[in-house]
């Protein structure tokens, strides 16, 4: 009889450590500890891109928040699908390498999906607890956008966790050069990038962008401009107009669609040079650190083979 007892005892320990924490045991329960980090601090091509003196690498030894200032995550129960608790938008603090989590001390084991969204200004964007998030609101540009989502199976023996932001858009980076001397703004139209960005890594919609650049006459100029990537089955493009004092005159110069390969975490480069005058334009991409022309106005049309390979 004693020894049915201590088995049953046994059984029921066993039990409980694998169905759920009871709180009133007289081993405390672990709480759920998670570090978030910042995968991708750099762009993945950062390297071409300083050898053309475009754009620096940023150093990868500084705090947390100096790469992701706002946070937002929620934390969904993977079983019943339901999200049990939400940190609403709110600033970094401190000079950790990593942020902290802050997650409900009460949380019952169990097995969890956390979603975190970093650099986001303001909620409206985050649609469904969290579940995506519109990236280019009224053709807008937005932000450098990162995310993460994991599965935390939480139990005695697993509550400690570290997560890795990743960078959701990528960025264009255009260098006008030989530019009119009256040249006071530019604005570029890029089509067919994504509009949603999922939780699970996914991008769907086709979304449009609008980027208005002051000159100010200056002969060379250097703008970026944080994107989604390319419409699954699309071609991404970008137009160009370069304007004068007086806006309601026709363009200085004036482009056709150029063919742009926009990816997450990537650094497309493209060079206006209107050395040409009179309207005249060549248009080139960067690839694989070597300038490609894709474009020459003298000539109305994009050339054989204008668009950018990869």
């Amino acid at each position: 009889m004693k020894n049915t007892l201590i088995t049953a005892a046994a059984l029921w320990v066993a039990c409980a450590a694998m169905t759920g924490c009871i709180r009133e045991d007289i081993e405390p329960c672990p709480p759920l500890s998670v570090k978030i980090a910042v995968k991708d601090k750099n762009y993945a091509n950062i390297a071409d891109i300083e050898q053309q003196g475009l754009d620096s690498r940023v150093d990868e030894n500084q705090p947390f928040r100096a790469y992701i200032q706002k946070l937002y995550y929620s934390l969904t129960n993977v079983e019943t699908n339901e999200v049990v608790f939400t940190q609403h938008l709110h600033d970094v603090q401190g000079d950790a390498e990593m942020a902290t989590a802050y997650l409900p001390e009460d949380l019952p084991f169990g097995t969890y999906a956390l979603t975190v969204w970093g650099n986001i200004d303001n909620e409206e964007p985050v649609r469904e607890d969290g579940r995506y998030y519109t990236m280019h609101t009224d053709e807008v540009e937005g932000y450098d956008v990162y995310m993460t989502n994991d599965t935390l199976t939480y139990d005695y023996a697993h509550a400690d966790y570290t997560v890795e932001l990743e960078r959701v858009k990528g960025k264009l980076i255009v260098q006008g050069v030989n530019l009119p001397a009256e040249a006071s703004k530019s604005l570029k139209e890029i089509s067919h990038v994504s509009l949603y960005a999922g939780r699970h890594g996914r991008y769907a919609g086709d979304g449009s962008v609008s980027v208005e650049t002051p000159l100010e006459g200056q002969p060379e100029a250097v703008s970026n401009t944080v994107l989604a990537p390319t419409t699954d089955g699309e071609q991404s493009t970008v137009k160009f107009d370069i304007y004068g004092s007086d806006a309601t005159a026709a363009p200085l110069v004036s482009t056709g669609n150029i063919d742009i390969d926009m990816e997450r975490n990537r650094i497309e480069v493209v060079r206006l040079d209107a050395a040409g005058g009179q309207g005249e334009v060549k248009v080139y991409i960067l690839v694989n650190s070597q300038w490609k022309q894709v474009y020459d106005l003298e000539l109305g049309e994009r050339l054989e083979g204008g668009k950018a390979g990869r």
